[in-house]
């Protein structure tokens, strides 16, 4: 949790800010998620566009959690910085997945899913 907030001070996000983001999802879905839970029934258009709309629903996500995001992030140079925090917290996210995976399977774990 501390790198990730870090690595997203020189976006002037607070703590709050950062933990609100996590909680409400922001990042979470990966194009890979989406792929696994849809299997390959979807075009690569169909693909596109639902990575565009889990961008857009980040983007919303973020404008809502991030006080005055209008003021802070406006123009072209604030939209590329709201990608930037959201591409961040997805590759934060999927590390830490990974790790926590590779942690359980080290230690003999296995979750049930379901």
């Amino acid at each position: 949790m501390t790198d990730l907030i870090k690595k997203l001070r020189p976006y002037g996000l607070t703590k709050t800010e950062v933990m609100n983001l996590i909680n409400l999802g922001v990042g979470a879905q990966t194009d890979e998620q989406a792929d696994q839970a849809d299997g390959d029934m979807k075009t690569e258009e169909e693909a596109e566009s639902e990575g565009d709309l889990a961008l857009v629903r980040d983007e919303l996500r973020f404008r809502v959690v991030v006080e005055e995001s209008e003021e802070r992030f406006a123009d072209e140079l604030g939209e590329e910085k709201i990608r930037e925090v959201i591409d961040i917290l997805r590759h934060t996210i999927k590390s830490k997945d990974a790790s926590t995976t590779a942690l359980t399977k080290k230690n003999g774990v296995h979750h049930a899913k379901g």
